[in-house]
């Protein structure tokens, strides 16, 4: 999935002052603007989305991996595992059953202006391969995994 205009969900926590475009009309003494929003090509845009997108996932119960901050992981009662890896805007949804992972994705669809690209074929520069009767996996290996 992509976030569709993520810069501009995620608010500067710095102050950054930015000259208007050659020819904008000002109507006061001053001759730049303070950002609310994070802006594509910002150095701190990135990070902003990042911190927006993280805050988001961990209100709907995401714990982040210590050992990789891209990659979160739920998992409820019933034993049902979404993971989530996160770059910059792109997010892939992965669960042990495909009702989770569709109710991640409205979520997700519910606070941002997604695209949902489909299945994975590629990555990052890495293909990605599928076995959908593999979806199930023993519980063992999943506690091993997040242990």
């Amino acid at each position: 999935m992509d976030v569709e205009t993520a810069f501009l969900n995620a608010s500067v926590t710095e102050e950054i002052y930015i000259k208007p475009p050659e020819g904008f009309p000002l109507d006061n003494q001053y001759n730049c603007f303070r950002l609310k929003k994070a802006l594509h090509g910002l150095m701190q845009s990135p990070r902003e989305c990042y911190n927006n997108v993280n805050g988001f996932l961990h209100s709907i119960y995401f714990r982040r991996l210590v050992s990789e901050h891209c990659l979160y992981f739920r998992q409820d009662e019933d034993g049902q595992v979404c993971i989530i890896s996160l770059y910059v805007d792109d997010l892939v949804n992965a669960g042990n059953l495909r009702e989770i992972i569709d109710e991640v994705k409205a979520q997700l669809s519910a606070y941002y202006k997604m695209n949902d690209l489909g299945v994975v074929d590629h990555i990052l520069g890495c293909e990605a391969k599928h076995n959908e009767a593999s979806t199930n996996m023993p519980n063992r290996l999943l506690r091993n995994f997040y242990l």
